[in-house]
């Protein structure tokens, strides 16, 4: 879910940014900034998929956290130049929407929580073998010589 909020605000911050600095849909910045994000979410997208496909990888990698706070910063930019531009008061309906969605989503955070925690208590008897760091029995077997 973080990854899908981080690519849908990325692509809105497209239009908000072209919409709050005044700049033409066709000017060059434009189309630089996509093919930008374009390449670093090449990046980025085999960070978020090893993170969550490998049970050995615990972090996200520099691109993911660079994307992040990009996003965020562009997100604080439209935020600081759109005071006054944005007065109109969203309809009761789309707060309706809005608020259904947020107890879903929360609703299957708290499913997903509870499966996790199940899954976490079934594999703590399980021992693996982790690639990334090898449990390691070295003993000293002395010299032998053929």
């Amino acid at each position: 879910m973080a990854f899908i909020s981080l690519v849908l605000i990325i692509d809105c911050n497209n239009f908000f940014l072209k919409f709050v600095l005044w700049v033409p849909a066709e000017h060059d910045l434009l189309k630089f900034r996509v093919a930008l994000w374009g390449v670093c979410s090449l990046a980025t997208s085999k960070e978020w998929y090893e993170y969550i496909s490998n049970e050995y990888c615990h972090r996200l990698g520099p691109f993911a956290w660079l994307c992040f706070y990009t996003a965020a910063i562009e997100v604080l930019t439209v935020i600081k130049c759109s005071q006054g531009q944005f007065t109109a008061p969203f309809p009761w309906y789309v707060k309706v929407i809005w608020a259904c969605i947020s107890v879903l989503l929360m609703w299957l955070f708290a499913i997903a929580f509870a499966n996790s925690r199940l899954e976490a208590e079934a594999s703590i008897n399980k021992k693996s073998f982790n690639p990334y760091n090898p449990d390691l029995d070295i003993r000293e077997h002395g010299n032998k010589t053929k």
